[in-house]
Order: C-alpha cells, then sequence, then structure tokens
C-alpha cells in the first residue's frame, strides 16, 4: 500500500517551411535574373518516464522514502530545401523551381540522437529536524563513442532544521532555521550527435568535362571523448523571520567542471581544423544572499 507507480509520456512536433524569393528588381536578384529557394524542417521528440516511489513511516519520527525511475527520450530533426536561378519572370516567387534555368544544389539532412537515465533517491526525515538526501544517475547518451555513452552522476544533501530544536523554543521571533550540506556531481552532453565519429563531407570536380562527386574526410574520430562532469559542494543557511514574514537565505558554493569538451586547433599538415576533445577545468566559487518579504 505504500508502493505507487506513475508513468508519463510526451511528444513534440514541429513543421516548418521558408520561401524565399529575390526578383530582378532588387539588387541581390538583378544580377542573377532573380533567385528563388524553399527550405523544410521537421522537429520531433518523444520522451517516457516511470517512477516507482515508496514512503514509509515508521512511529512519530522516521519518514523514508525511496524513489527509482528509468526514462527515455528521442530526438530527430529533418532538413531539406533547394533553389533556383535567372527565371523569366518576377511573377512565380519560390513556387517554381523548375522555372529557372540555373539550379543550385539541393541540401538534405537527418540528425538522431537518444538520451536514457536510470535514477534512484533516497530521503530520510528524523523527527522534522535531521533531513538526509542521496541521489543518484546513470545517464547514457548516443552522442559519444560507444566507450563512454554511459556515466554515473552520484550527489547527496543533509540538512538541520534548528528551528524545531528544544532550545529554540523560545525564540518566537524566529520562525525558520535550518542549515544545508550538499555535494554532488552533474553530467552534460554539450555536443551535438555524431561528433565523436569520423565524417565525412561531399565534393564535386570536373573530370574530361563531366561533373563527378566524391567525399572527403572533414572530422577525425575521437573514441574517448566522454560527458562533462561538474562537481559542486553548497553550504548554506536559511533564516525566518516573524512567522516567515522576512526570510532570508545564504549560501558559499565551489563548482568544479572538468573533462571539458572543446574544438582543439590541429597542425595544417594533418589536412583538419580542429579535433573535439575533454580539455581544461573550470572553478567558480562565490557567496550568495537572498532576501524576500
Amino acid at each position: 500500500k505504500d508502493l505507487k507507480f506513475k508513468t508519463t509520456f510526451g511528444g513534440f512536433n514541429n513543421n516548418g517551411r521558408s520561401g524565399t524569393f529575390l526578383p530582378t528588381t532588387l539588387v541581390g536578384g538583378r544580377n542573377v535574373g532573380g533567385a528563388a529557394s524553399v527550405n523544410g524542417s521537421k522537429i520531433r521528440s518523444f520522451i517516457n518516464e516511470n517512477f516507482l516511489t515508496y514512503t514509509k513511516q515508521i512511529n512519530a519520527n522516521h519518514n523514508i522514502s525511496v524513489l527509482g525511475g528509468f526514462s527515455y527520450q528521442k530526438f530527430l530533426n529533418e532538413n531539406w530545401g533547394g533553389s533556383s536561378q535567372s527565371f523569366l519572370t518576377n511573377s512565380v516567387s519560390f513556387w517554381n523551381l523548375a522555372g529557372g534555368s540555373v539550379s543550385q544544389p539541393a541540401n538534405s539532412s537527418l540528425t538522431e540522437s537518444q538520451l536514457a537515465s536510470f535514477y534512484a533517491r533516497v530521503n530520510y526525515n528524523f523527527g522534522d529536524r535531521f533531513l538526509l538526501t542521496f541521489n543518484g544517475r546513470y545517464d547514457g547518451s548516443s552522442n559519444f563513442s560507444k566507450n563512454n555513452k554511459w556515466a554515473f552522476f552520484p550527489s547527496g544533501a543533509v540538512a538541520w532544521n534548528m528551528h524545531n530544536e528544544k532550545f529554540m523554543s523560545g525564540v518566537d521571533f524566529i520562525s525558520n532555521f535550518k542549515w544545508r550540506l550538499s555535494y554532488g556531481l552533474t553530467g552534460n552532453q554539450a555536443i551535438n550527435p555524431y561528433q565523436t565519429l569520423a565524417r565525412f563531407s561531399p565534393v564535386f570536380t570536373i573530370i574530361n568535362g563531366v561533373a563527378v562527386n566524391a567525399v572527403r574526410p572533414t572530422t577525425i574520430a575521437n573514441e574517448n571523448l566522454k560527458w562533462e562532469t561538474t562537481a559542486q559542494q553548497n553550504i548554506g543557511v536559511d533564516i525566518g523571520f516573524l512567522q516567515s514574514r522576512i526570510n532570508v537565505t545564504a549560501d558559499y558554493y565551489i563548482s568544479e567542471t572538468s573533462d571539458l569538451l572543446f574544438n582543439v586547433q590541429l597542425p595544417q599538415y594533418s589536412g583538419y581544423t580542429t579535433q573535439l576533445k575533454n580539455i581544461g577545468k573550470i572553478q567558480n566559487k562565490g557567496f550568495e544572499f537572498a532576501v524576500n518579504t
């Protein structure tokens, strides 16, 4: 009776079309006899999340809640288009690309990616005085290579609600006094699909007066790419005055992101310009204060 299951589904679909026509009466179309293009796109995504939650109260002082779940997301992005130049008339706009005597190369693309996650959380409350939270995420992204698709990100926090202690019972003008301490890791994909793979681009040339097509390598594979990871520790306090009419929050935090994903410059003789690598760290730290009333 203390176990609950919840599942959610969500979807997103966006279809778009844009058309452009530059007639000969404008500078952009005058020298080419008019220019027209039509481009279309279709963006779709799907998400499914599943949660199991168990809650239990053991006498008046002990409350525990355990959550476990799995989520799956898929993203698709399609793009296509065509263009033409040199029209007999300006009246057709972009609805008759075949009417242009100079056809431009068509374009089309398809991008797919997936993200899956297993996660768990444990909350413990002792007499509404001591609060403990532990979280764990195991995330997998198709954007990374087979060696590093999955990564584990744990976190934990503890809080002491000092206001509910006996020695605070006579302090009426303070309505809340809670200390907090936390530490955790979070991940960031930070790259687009296919960035870890060796990729090719089309090229065209003329041989014996005939146009021929081929492909050339444009990026170097990196099977060692992995998630960016941010480690953050935080200590803070929440204080409420006059029946919570005035609330003060103060925090000190240190956040360090490692394995930053950056394009690193390559020597020109390699035939490539850059390669994506995990390199460098960045640290942020400071104080945060907030007062609301």
